[in-house]
Order: structure tokens, then C-alpha cells, then sequence
């Protein structure tokens, strides 16, 4: 059991952004680059690929001369992998006086060329009965533009057809031939797939994380990794089946790595497969605390274990105690449900809540009420698509001026995920989309149970972009909506706005078309869409601050100018003036240690300057 340090989730403002100029180091005595000629690449992305080092100041005419036949050699090879093979590079270095230059100059000329194409394409395999790999499935293919990276995908795509079919052992190569007079590029690919292996047993070698002496053996059952592994002694090996195997185990993120490896036994064509693994530690206790605009100040205690009884099963239980909020919270997670690629989670969640008006003084464990259980299924079909479906029961008990009202509802949710980042923690390119449809009722009518009666649907988009501008700055876009069909009681308040993540002037879901007794209307059949803008501008970069200061730790801060714009009406309906939201302001977010976002927004109302507030936050908005 690992004890993680008491951490906390306040952070000072940064007054420390004066301080950061001292870790600025001056620019190194880089050179200016004249570049003709350059069309295929970009000014920036030919200084790039020949960019010297930053010690230059020291350089004489033979280290620049050195210098520019690397630099020229790097840049034609860039060029060759785009099928530009008549390409003609020359490098002139600065000289003489020009040395001693604060920025020297140094001129390069490019004569591109014609791009070749390719023409013929064949794969050759050795006599004897082998499965036939489809040329129409290669890439590679005649007319269409010579790309080197085509033949790698190609001939990783060959070896995994091969290996796939049993061929475990398969090499393949290419070879080209260059036809000069036409531009243009045959390809051969020689596939060797040698003999199929046939599975006879699965070596298991999994240890413990810390031992390395190698002395401990890993909790997770024997049993369950076998009954993992789909083939059985005796069938044909395919690449196919040992990386189902291998991505099934790391799914379960119980592992810290998991290889799988082949060896021939003694007669050649059996194989033995030897399972190579380290178990983390499988359980955590977390204790933190933090202050929260809306809660105030409160503390957590968390347990949690990945591996219980060494069967792959998750377990976590949190317990949340701040000064106007309370909370528990019990997990349970099957990632590899009845040994599929099917995850299974459910969730048991009770609040109290006494964050409003009419509960502010009732004390913990008291005030408004909620309980929350949800079950789910889900799948990740491709690196970049997943899909979750699942149930939920939801209960509630809020303190009104005409009394306590009571709301039981239970809800089926399907979602469909897409997401394709290059950082999932703190994007600057690429896109997210969330889509969902969601039908839910509630369980009591006039007292009586009724699980099917009085239903109502609702769908959601949620999209979000990050373009970048350059290494300094990330423009982040969010466009969201949604509408229900039916009058949505409980489940309306999904789409209230207001928040630290939605339109940021505005209290949690206080952004709704009409407010009876203080509080938000649930009663009505509500449609919303919300657009926020933000400018990510990271000014510290390794170009510019010493990596080895004090103050390299600057590197991960970003200031960011923020808005949002929000509106929720009921169907039918004229929007209201409480039901619009709107929110400008500006914040920090500092990076920490890629795993999550330290963020202070503050936040003001256009319309009304008097409505600001401060948000404290562990992610970005969106």
C-alpha cells in the first residue's frame, strides 16, 4: 500500500512573473538565413532541418564549412523522402568579417526539381503455398507521388498480414529503381515469410514493481491471464491474437508494461510464448486538501486498489468533507469484463449540500440531499473512438421556500466519443466531439412506481478545437448544445449553465430560463447552447529560459484571455434575461508535471461589472 503526500490543490497568485525575467537568457549569436528557391518547404521548416547549434560565436571558416555540407546533405535527404531526387542544395556559410556579425548571414539556395511518382509496383514472395497480400491494398500505388513514408506503412502493413496468418518470423524489404528519363519510382517488396508456428504453451514472468532482483511474483491470477490468451495448444499463431492479449492486460492499467515474446522449442515450428510483466503497486491512500469557490474550505481521504484479489478488479472509496459540501463516494471497475475488451463501471455517490440560501446553516450531513448510482459499459473501438452506454438512478431532496421537494429519476445514456490530440492533459492541436443521447423519466407518478411512464429524450453535442499559432500561443474553441423532447424535470439541470467550466461569471448551474423560490425551475423542456474562446499564450520557452535555473519551472505557465457566451430556453419559448450568460476575463494555468492544470480564472460579468469571482481549478475549461 502506497501513502501518497498530503497535497494541496491552493495556489498563490503569481507575483512571481516579475522574478521569471531574471531566469531570460540573452539569444544565442544565431545566424540569419537567405533562402531562394524553397517552395515545396517553408522558410521555417528548411531552417529547421539545418538550424546550427547555439554555439557558433567560437566558429571558424572550417567549422562552418563542416556545418554547411551536414546541413545541405540533411536538407537533400528531407527532400528525397518527398520524391524530389533532381534536388540541388548549396550552403553558403558567412565569412571573414561576417563572423564576428551578431546574427551572420547565411545564404542557401534550393533548385527543387521535378517530384517523382510511382510507376510499377510488385510483391514477390518464394515459391510455395503462402496467403496472397492484395497489391490494391498497398499504398503504395503507380501515378500517385513518391512518399518514403508510404513504403514504411506498406511494409509494416506486410509483416502484420503475415503475422497475422502465422508467419511470426516474415522479413520484408523494398527495393527501388529509379527512372530518371520519366520521374519516376518502381517499387518491389520481397516478402520471406518463412514457416507458421503452431502455439504450444504461455510462460508466465510477471513480477512486482520496485523488486529488481527479480525474487517476488505478481499478485494477478495465473489462471485469469491464461484464460485471457484466445488460442489454445496446437493452433496456428497469429500476430493478431498476442497483441489482443497484450492491449487487454494494459488496458487494465494494473501493469506498468507488458511484452510478449515468441521462442521456437525444440522441433521448429512449435512456440512457446514467454508473457514479460510488472505490477504496479496496486493500491493508494490520498489525502489532500483544498479550498473551493462554491464549498469553501474542505479536506479528502481516498482509498483505491486496482488489482483486489488479484482478479483485475477495481475498488475506490472517497470520503469529502468541506464546509458546505459533504461526500462519499464507492467504485467498483471491471476493465475486462467476462474477459472481453468491454470495461464495466459502477459508481455510488451521496451529497449534502449546503451551498444555498435557505440550508446555509444546517449543519453536516444535512441540508439538500443527493444520491447517485451509475452503471456503465464501455468499449474503445479505435484509438480515437470510443462508445459508453449505461444506466443511471438519481435522487434528490432540496429545501424550498414552499417546502422540501423530492425528485427520483432514472436515466439510460449512450455517448460517442471522438478525440484526436496530441496531448489529452493540455491540447494545442487537434479536435474533441462528444455526442449523446440520453432517455430518462422518473421512477414515482402520484406515488405510484412507474418506470416506463412519462419519459423524455434528450441530445447532446459537445465540440471543442485547439489550432495553433506558433510555439507561444494556442487558440482553444468550445461550441456546445443540446435539446430535450419532453419536459425534462431533474435531468433539465444538465443543461444550466454557470460554473468553472461553463460560463465562468456565474454560480454552478445558476443560468436557467426561470428561477421559482430561489431556485432554478426543473419543470420545463430546455434547449442550450454555450461558445467559449480562449488565447493559451505560453511566453516561457526553452528558447528563451535557462532549462537548468531556478526558474525553469516557469516553462509550463500560460496566461490565457478567456470568454463565454450562453443561453438556455425552454422549447417554444422566449429566451429570458436569466436563462442568457455571458463571461470575460483571464487566467493562469500553469502545467504540472504533464499530468494535470493548475488553473486561476478570474471571471466578470460584461452586463453587470459588480458580478466577478475568482475560480480555482485542477484542469483546463475545456
Amino acid at each position: 500500500m502506497v501513502v501518497k503526500a498530503l497535497r494541496f490543490r491552493t495556489l498563490l497568485f503569481p507575483a512571481f512573473l516579475f522574478c521569471a525575467l531574471c531566469a531570460v537568457r540573452a539569444a544565442p549569436n544565431n545566424p540569419v538565413f537567405h533562402i531562394t528557391g524553397a517552395d515545396v518547404f517553408s522558410e521555417r521548416r528548411v531552417e529547421s532541418l539545418i538550424e546550427p547549434p547555439d554555439q557558433t560565436a567560437d566558429w571558424q571558416d572550417q567549422d562552418w564549412d563542416f556545418w554547411a555540407q551536414d546541413a545541405a546533405f540533411l536538407l537533400g535527404e528531407a527532400y528525397h523522402d518527398e520524391g524530389y531526387f533532381d534536388v540541388r542544395v548549396s550552403i553558403h556559410p558567412p565569412r571573414g568579417d561576417t563572423l564576428q556579425w551578431k546574427h551572420p548571414v547565411v545564404q542557401v539556395r534550393i533548385e527543387e526539381g521535378e517530384r517523382y511518382h510511382f510507376d510499377s509496383v510488385v510483391v514477390r514472395l518464394p515459391q510455395g503455398s503462402y496467403p496472397v497480400y492484395e497489391i490494391t491494398d498497398l499504398r503504395v500505388r503507380s501515378s500517385k507521388p513518391f512518399d518514403k513514408t508510404l513504403l514504411y506503412k506498406d511494409r509494416r502493413d506486410l509483416l502484420k498480414f503475415y503475422g497475422d496468418h502465422g508467419f511470426l518470423k516474415a522479413q520484408a524489404a523494398e527495393s527501388l529503381f529509379y527512372d530518371t528519363a520519366h520521374k519516376a519510382v518502381d517499387v518491389a517488396f520481397r516478402v520471406e515469410p518463412g514457416s507458421a508456428l503452431v502455439f504450444d504453451t504461455l510462460m508466465l514472468h510477471v513480477l512486482r514493481e520496485g523488486d529488481s532482483l527479480g525474487v517476488s511474483t505478481g499478485k494477478t491470477s495465473p489462471a485469469l491471464m491464461r484464460s485471457l490468451f484466445s488460442l489454445r495448444r496446437g493452433d496456428t499463431l497469429s500476430l493478431k491474437d498476442i497483441n489482443t492479449f497484450e492491449r487487454k492486460l494494459k488496458s487494465t492499467r494494473a501493469f506498468n508494461f507488458v511484452r510478449v515474446r515468441d521462442s521456437s522449442m525444440d522441433s521448429g515450428q512449435r512456440s512457446a510464448l514467454l508473457l514479460n510483466a510488472e505490477e504496479k503497486q496496486p493500491g493508494d491512500i490520498e489525502l489532500s486538501a483544498f479550498w473551493e469557490n462554491l464549498y469553501g474550505w474542505g479536506g479528502s481521504t481516498g482509498w483505491s486498489h486496482a488489482n483486489m484479489g488479484g482478479h483485475l478488479q477495481e475498488g475506490h472509496v472517497t470520503l469529502t468533507v468541506a464546509q458546505r459540501k459533504q461526500s462519499l463516494f464507492l467504485g467498483y471497475g471491471a476493465p475486462l469484463l467476462f474477459g472481453t475488451s468491454v470495461r464495466f463501471d459502477n459508481n455510488f455517490t451521496v451529497n449534502w449540500f449546503q451551498d444555498q440560501d435557505l440550508v446555509l446553516n444546517r449543519g453536516w450531513f444535512h441540508g439538500n440531499f443527493e444520491v447517485f448510482n451509475e452503471s456503465k459499459l464501455s468499449r474503445q473501438l479505435l484509438p480515437w473512438l470510443r462508445v459508453v452506454s449505461g444506466t443511471e438512478f438519481v435522487g434528490k431532496s432540496t429545501q424550498a421556500d414552499s417546502g422540501r421537494q423530492r425528485d427520483f429519476t432514472q436515466n439510460y445514456i449512450n455517448s460517442v466519443f471522438m478525440e484526436q490530440l496530441d496531448d489529452a492533459v493540455n491540447p494545442a492541436r487537434g479536435t474533441r466531439t462528444a455526442l449523446t443521447w440520453g432517455n430518462g423519466g422518473p421512477i414515482l407518478d402520484n406515488g405510484h412506481f412507474s418506470l416506463f411512464g412519462n419519459r423524455h429524450n434528450w441530445l447532446e453535442a459537445e465540440n471543442a478545437a485547439y489550432i495553433p499559432a506558433g510555439h507561444w500561443l494556442v487558440l482553444a474553441l468550445r461550441l456546445d448544445g443540446g435539446r430535450f423532447f419532453g419536459k425534462g424535470s431533474i435531468n433539465s439541470e444538465r443543461f444550466f449553465q454557470g460554473g468553472p467550466r461553463s460560463i465562468r461569471s456565474e454560480d454552478w448551474r445558476a443560468v436557467c430560463p426561470e428561477i421559482v423560490d430561489t431556485i432554478c425551475s426543473n419543470d420545463i423542456e430546455p434547449a442550450y447552447f454555450l461558445a467559449s474562446a480562449e488565447l493559451r499564450f505560453q511566453p516561457f520557452q526553452p528558447s528563451w529560459v535557462s532549462s537548468e535555473g531556478a526558474f525553469r519551472y516557469f516553462l509550463g505557465l500560460q496566461l490565457v484571455p478567456f470568454a463565454d457566451y450562453g443561453n438556455v430556453w425552454e422549447v417554444g419559448q422566449q429566451l429570458t434575461p436569466v436563462g442568457q450568460g455571458r463571461a470575460v476575463g483571464a487566467g493562469l494555468r500553469y502545467i504540472f508535471l504533464s499530468l494535470f492544470n493548475i488553473r486561476i480564472d478570474y471571471a466578470w460579468d460584461p452586463r453587470n461589472v459588480s458580478q466577478q469571482r475568482f475560480i480555482l481549478d485542477l484542469s483546463q475549461a475545456f
